[in-house]
């Protein structure tokens, strides 16, 4: 099972309260409308980009003309170190210029294109996938707080706790 999907919809209905057992990014393509994000009102446009973690509460209510990308990811496609950053406590909401935003489209479309495909090639969506989060990495401030090697053990667990605490431990 490859735990990756991607899809381009025009949002014409609000969505309630949820949310997901994954990480789900957002980006807008088009139109208008808001998004309440962990309590808080969120204006969405072109260009507002939203990385949502299994930790996170959210409901859209559309606008205008009100289109995204959408891609939602398993963290078993993830290593480590890229779930510490998505896991990390800052805010996972941008607002990209066209410039910014431009080669996340390109890389989400193309995403989009080879998942819709016949034989969709694994290896090449998850480095599609590593493109994108890498690209959004740049976008949050470095934190510059290096974790000891006696921590890193303890920071690991609980990063794993943060992304797995809805599940069934069996």
């Amino acid at each position: 099972r490859f735990s990756l999907s991607v899809s381009h919809r025009a949002i014409n209905e609000p969505y309630a309260l949820h949310w997901h057992n994954y990480i789900e990014l957002e980006l807008i393509t088009s139109g208008c409308g808001y998004q309440i994000l962990n309590g808080q009102h969120i204006e969405l446009s072109r260009g507002c980009l939203s990385l949502l973690r299994p930790t996170d509460f959210h409901q859209v209510e559309p606008g205008k003309n009100l289109q995204l990308l959408n891609m939602s990811i398993d963290d078993s496609l993830l290593p480590m170190n890229m779930i510490s950053k998505i896991t990390a406590p800052q805010f996972l909401f941008f607002r990209l210029d066209e410039e910014e935003m431009k080669p996340l489209e390109q890389f989400l479309l193309l995403s989009l294109q080879e998942i819709s495909s016949s034989f969709p090639d694994r290896q090449y969506l998850k480095h599609l996938l590593m493109c994108i989060l890498l690209r959004i990495f740049r976008l949050i401030p470095d934190s510059s707080n290096p974790v000891s090697t006696t921590e890193r053990p303890i920071q690991n667990s609980i990063q794993y706790l943060h992304v797995h605490f809805r599940e069934n431990p069996r």
